[in-house]
């Protein structure tokens, strides 16, 4: 039987939603130091509509997961609620097929990994501070999606649920999930100080990424994860604590809090608004190429935090000279489609001319023939993963540059 832990998990301290510096952000703070600081200063930003869809894939999934007597039986978002409409902040997301094949990957996965372990937990915080050799300006913790633990086979694992397709996520020396376990490890010597563990697998479920291998996964020894504590995330909290806290300009300015009051920002933007184009046109070097488009996405990072944050203040009342905000380019469609059918089965249209039959995708098909491994089987001659086009990335991580190619 799983043992969700419930009685355990009601003992951990109560803090703040989130810590500034949390597992989520830490690919920001490890590499802008002096984010931090400078994070506490800005105001507040309204989450984008993806990391609301986020939000509710991640609720219902824990939703899902506690309710369940037993998730190895089986765990499933049902597609009854495929059209339904949730708020969430200042969001209405209406949950469609793809939102549901997603939660249910994730929830699938939970299901089969769970054969293996007798002990889980969702959503639960683990707390880092026990690794400083200082105290932490703020107190370390994050919360983790999923954690399993075997004491049998001294083996633990932390599912991490990533909802967005834009940027590839690989568990490999990922900060965030090593994050994750090295709190789980310590929530288990503290609570389960009998249950050794020696191996940690990470596992990224990401049901949209642009990839064929949705779902990835990385051993690592324990001893390497505190390793890790001691040669990144102490130093990392350290120079964040420190007044002169270096600010470094980067991909992970895309989402950070502080991007519209950053200095390094501002002087990116202003740059680009400098520039002389018509003294040199184009970069004439690969290296100089490089270094225009770095400048360009930073300055990009501070003119997205400024378009939103003027969005925010108009839809608040505020009066911007010259800026208003305007509704987008309108769709049509039914108000009622239980009334458009009556009406054209008592006007006698074909239906041929009122719906569309066409063939359902490979994703799809897959599920519905779960179990017919044999007719699955035959229809894979007919797939392939092809991208509809490409754009332009900056990684220097090199699995993700292969997942790509």
């Amino acid at each position: 039987m799983i043992d969700p832990l419930d009685d355990l998990v009601n003992q951990m301290l109560e803090d703040p939603p989130h810590s500034l510096l949390g597992a989520s952000g830490m690919s920001r703070w490890v590499h802008c130091p002096g984010s931090f600081r400078l994070s506490q200063k800005a105001p507040p930003r309204r989450a984008s509509v993806y990391a609301a869809t986020g939000t509710l894939a991640h609720s219902f999934i824990e939703e899902l997961i506690k309710e369940s007597p037993d998730p190895r039986q089986g765990l499933a978002l049902s597609p009854t609620i495929i059209g339904s409409t949730h708020q969430v902040e200042s969001h209405q997301i209406i949950v469609d097929e793809d939102f549901v094949d997603g939660v249910n990957m994730m929830l699938d996965y939970v299901s089969q990994a769970a054969m293996n372990y007798s002990l889980l937990v969702t959503e639960m915080k683990v707390i880092l501070d026990g690794y400083m050799d200082h105290p932490p300006p703020v107190k370390l913790f994050g919360r983790l999606d999923v954690g399993l633990l075997d004491p049998a086979t001294h083996v633990a694992e932390i599912i991490d649920f990533k909802n967005g397709s834009g940027i590839l996520v690989s568990p490999t020396d990922n900060d965030q999930l090593l994050y994750y376990a090295a709190g789980f490890l310590a929530y288990i010597k503290a609570n389960l100080p009998s249950a050794k563990i020696n191996r940690v697998r990470l596992t990224v479920v990401q049901p949209h990424a642009r990839v064929s291998e949705k779902i990835r996964s990385w051993d690592i020894d324990v001893a390497d994860v505190i390793l890790w504590t001691w040669d990144v995330l102490n130093p990392a909290v350290e120079v964040c604590a420190s007044d002169d806290a270096p600010l470094h300009t980067g991909p992970w300015c895309r989402f950070c809090p502080a991007s519209i009051i950053c200095p390094k920002l501002i002087e990116a933007a202003q740059a680009m608004a400098k520039k002389d184009f018509a003294d040199h046109l184009l970069p004439d070097t690969p290296e100089a190429l490089s270094e225009a488009l770095d400048t360009a996405l930073n300055a990009e990072a501070w003119i997205s935090a400024i378009r939103s944050y003027a969005e925010e203040q108009i839809k608040a009342g505020v009066k911007v000279p010259h800026y208003a905000m305007e509704p987008t380019r309108p769709m049509r469609r039914w108000v009622d489609a239980s009334m458009v059918e009556d009406t054209l089965t008592d006007l006698a249209i074909p239906r041929s001319l009122s719906h569309r039959f066409e063939l359902r995708s490979p994703a799809q098909i897959e599920k519905a023939l779960k179990g017919q491994n044999r007719a699955w089987g035959t229809l894979q001659a007919y797939v392939e993963s092809a991208s509809s086009g490409t754009k332009l990335v900056r990684s220097n991580t090199p699995d993700v540059l292969e997942e790509f190619e």
